[in-house]
């Protein structure tokens, strides 16, 4: 387990290196308020450096080892990328205003299978923060939310 961590490690630092360099290859059109367009790579890119490094100096031992997912969590990470499938369909036919709130609140209800949230809860969250979310993004930032194809 030790030496697959470790090679894991190598080829994500390898990959940050690659992109780094690949970023920087990146035409850089910045203004003072603009940061240009190769900022977001090079983060990334400095991310999977460091995080590479950090999978590769902490490899452990098969007997260290402990599965990060148990039996019944399979179940539920394939009900939540079920739930972020339905969900990117959802913003393309009918918006993220209609869609927002039933993935915020399919989410919360899986994400607290063993304490029950009362509906009523979990609806007014999940419309508060969707609700959040639009009025940041669409009145702050000005930036455009789908608002889907059927509507």
């Amino acid at each position: 387990m030790k030496k697959k961590d470790r090679l894991v490690g190598c080829i994500v630092v390898i990959l940050g290196i690659i992109i780094s360099l690949a970023a920087l290859q990146i035409p850089d059109k910045s203004s003072a308020t603009d940061p240009g367009s190769r900022l977001f790579p090079l983060i990334g890119s400095f991310g999977m450096i460091i995080f590479g490094t950090g999978i590769f100096l902490t490899a452990k031992d098969k007997e260290d080892f402990k599965p990060a997912v148990k039996k019944g969590g399979w179940a539920r990470l394939a009900k939540i990328v079920i739930v972020f499938i339905l969900y990117t369909i959802a913003l393309k036919l009918i918006g993220f205003l209609i869609s927002t709130p039933f993935m915020m609140y399919a989410l919360v209800a899986l994400f607290s299978y063993e304490k029950k949230i009362p509906i009523w809860k979990n609806a007014l969250f999940s419309i508060a923060v969707s609700g959040v979310i639009w009025f940041v993004f669409v009145k702050l930032l000005t930036v455009m939310l789908p608002t889907g194809t059927l509507l």
